[in-house]
C-alpha cells in the first residue's frame, strides 16, 4: 500500500516514506538502535540547505494532498512543518548572503502558516536589520 522509497529524492526519502506509512497503518517507535549509520563529511546529509529543500518538497506535497482530499488533520499537521523548514532554509540563505531570496522564503513561511512564531521572528530580525542598515538589509 505504501510503495517503495521515492527514488527521485536524494535526501529524506525514508522520512517521506514514513509519512506515507502513517496514512495507511499505525506504527510505533522502538527506543533502541536497530542499525547504525556511518556519518562522515562526505555524506549528503551534511548539506543542510538541501535537507530543508527536500523536506519542503515533502511537506508541500502533503499539504497539496490534504487540500485535494479535504483532509483537515493532515493539512493542520503539514502547515507548521512546512513553515518550519521554510524558515530554516531562509536562515541558510541568509548565511550565504542570499538576502533577497531569504526574504522571499520567509514570506512564503508566513503565507503557509501565519501563526508561525519562528517565521515572525525571522521576519522581525530582517526588518530590524533593514532599519539599522538604512533600508538595504545588507
Amino acid at each position: 500500500k505504501v510503495g517503495p522509497f521515492d527514488e527521485t529524492m536524494r535526501i529524506a526519502d525514508d522520512y517521506e516514506w514514513f509519512f506515507r506509512l502513517a496514512q495507511v497503518a499505525p506504527f510505533g517507535f522502538i527506543p533502541s538502535p536497530l542499525s547504525y549509520y556511518r556519518a562522515h563529511e562526505g555524506n549528503i546529509t551534511h548539506n543542510v540547505h538541501r535537507i530543508h529543500e527536500e523536506k519542503i518538497r515533502i511537506f508541500q506535497g502533503l499539504l497539496d494532498q490534504a487540500q485535494d482530499q479535504g483532509d483537515n488533520a493532515l493539512e493542520k499537521a503539514a502547515r507548521p512543518k512546512l513553515a518550519y523548514h521554510l524558515v530554516r532554509l531562509a536562515r541558510e540563505k541568509q548565511k550565504k548572503g542570499e538576502i533577497e531570496e531569504a526574504r522571499i522564503v520567509i514570506r512564503q513561511a508566513l503565507s503557509v502558516n501565519p501563526s508561525s512564531g519562528k517565521a515572525w521572528r525571522a521576519f522581525g530580525r530582517d526588518w530590524v536589520k533593514r532599519l539599522i542598515s538604512g533600508g538595504n538589509g545588507a
